[in-house]
């Protein structure tokens, strides 16, 4: 799990921005263009450049997460050229550290270094690999003997912009969803079967105390059913395997059409915008990270507080979520789940935006009671300021 991660001279970044308490859930909100998307993408800039080569020797700026143009657009605008660009990513105990330099000719950021190190500060190793009357190589993912994982490659992400309701889905076997949700469905249908953990079972009681959970379906597809069930009202899916033209089709079957199974183009827009989210955080092994933005679209405001549980009861399974986020329905989620302990208010870290503070973001504080300690001016404040105006108040 990432604790903490440094940011400097990227994009509206200038100098060095530290996200210095993260935790199992993170909940990025607040004032558009102030920074929220820009901290995720140094984590999916990692992960796109990895998967395309870990001993890349730039960082890749466009990728299947992320398109962010050349060096000369995503560098802070008021430094140097000179300046590098710093990202640095902390876990438990160790840390490792990047500088890229902006390459004039390409227009790349090409790595100048990067290293590994302890808690302590103590350089453990340079990660370069040495290869005879070659230049060396840099290795993204840092090695050194007992360390654990920085698990970039194990990044779920599903964006804003999702791919919605289709006749046929794409087939993908490397266990990815997609940026867009296009290989939700393959996924899908390719774990339907897989029974869940008996942990996972354990924290669904306590987040829906009354129900029985020796009587739920324990696979993956059932645990998609039961949550859609929730939002929306009694569901079941079914996925087909087309081998003639190599795609997964996906039938929807709703209390209002009972037994018939309809095309996802015939059922509305949130079955399909919310079963990415589901398919992610219900794959996701522990030493995972879910990154999930604006899960709350094409949602009603019930259904949002049930993704927001849903997100809660995954990241207890050992998963490490961000969710950028403008619905108080999401968050409410959270604070409910901790009022009625169900969720342990130091297993959240809520960033609020904002123009007002020259450190980009102020933490806001949730007490065990789910109460907010700290409530700064426009955090989920306007309906109670339109009601003032209406109330006359």
């Amino acid at each position: 799990m990432f604790t903490k991660i440094n940011i400097g001279n990227f994009k509206l970044y200038k100098d060095t921005v530290s996200f210095d308490n993260l935790r199992s859930v993170n909940i990025l909100t607040g004032v558009n263009g102030r920074g929220k998307s820009t901290f995720l993408q140094v984590l999916l800039l990692m992960k796109q450049t990895i998967l395309q080569n870990n001993r890349n020797s730039f960082l890749l700026l466009n990728g299947d997460y992320i398109q962010l143009g050349n060096a000369f657009d995503v560098k802070n605008i008021n430094v140097s050229r000179k300046d590098s660009v710093l990202l640095e990513f902390y876990i438990k105990d160790y840390s490792v550290h990047y500088l890229f330099h902006v390459d004039e000719n390409e227009r790349n950021l090409k790595i100048f270094t990067c290293f590994l190190s302890d808690d302590k500060g103590n350089i453990l190793s340079p990660m370069f690999i040495e290869k005879e009357n070659e230049h060396p190589l840099i290795n993204l993912l840092p090695y050194a003997k007992g360390i654990p994982a920085f698990n970039f490659d194990r990044i779920q992400y599903i964006s804003a912009e999702r791919i919605g309701p289709q006749l046929y889905y794409s087939l993908h076997d490397k266990g990815i969803i997609g940026a867009k949700g296009e290989y939700a469905v393959c996924q899908f249908h390719l774990h339907k079967s897989d029974v869940l953990p008996d942990r996972y079972f354990d924290e669904l009681e306590n987040i829906f105390y009354n129900i029985n959970t020796e009587e739920v379906d324990k696979t993956i597809g059932g645990q998609a059913e039961f949550w859609l069930s929730k939002m929306f009202a009694r569901t079941t899916i079914d996925t087909k395997y087309v081998e003639e033209a190599n795609v997964v089709t996906l039938k929807i079957s709703t209390v209002q059409n009972g037994t018939n199974r309809m095309k996802p183009t015939n059922v509305g827009f949130g079955y399909t915008y919310v079963f990415p989210i589901l398919v992610a955080g219900l794959i996701s092994k522990p030493g995972d990270t879910l990154i999930i933005e604006n899960p709350e679209a094409h949602l009603h405001p019930a259904a949002q507080s049930i993704i927001g549980k849903f997100l809660a009861l995954i990241s207890q399974m050992g998963v490490q979520v961000f969710i950028e986020t403008h619905s108080e329905h999401i968050l409410n989620s959270f604070r409910v789940l901790i009022a009625q302990e169900a969720f342990d208010k130091d297993d959240i870290n809520i960033m609020f935006f904002d123009e007002s503070t020259e450190n980009y973001y102020t933490p806001i504080e949730v007490n065990e009671k789910g109460k907010i300690t700290n409530w700064p001016l426009y955090f989920f404040d306007q309906s109670e300021r339109d009601l003032n105006i209406i109330l006359g108040e």
